[in-house]
């Protein structure tokens, strides 16, 4: 079953290897998007007000610039 599978994807490649190489690309930008996502929804999350400068504990205010710096080194 498992190696039936195999050479029909191998079949498939080979007829069309770039729809498969996009397809590749179309889901590392996906998760990549999915991921930026989460950092900000944490961002949102430790924020009440969206102001950075009010985080309360100095712990948080690092994991907030640290998500920061990562988001602006992406873009």
């Amino acid at each position: 079953m498992l190696q039936r599978a195999v050479e029909q994807f191998n079949k498939d490649f080979a007829d069309a290897p770039v729809l498969w190489i996009l397809i590749g690309l179309l889901v590392m930008a996906q998760l990549g998007s999915w991921q930026a996502g989460g950092q900000l929804d944490r961002v949102c999350a430790l924020t009440d007000d969206h102001d950075i400068e009010q985080a309360e504990a100095p712990i948080v205010r690092e994991e907030l610039y640290g998500i920061c710096l990562n988001h602006r080194t992406e873009h």
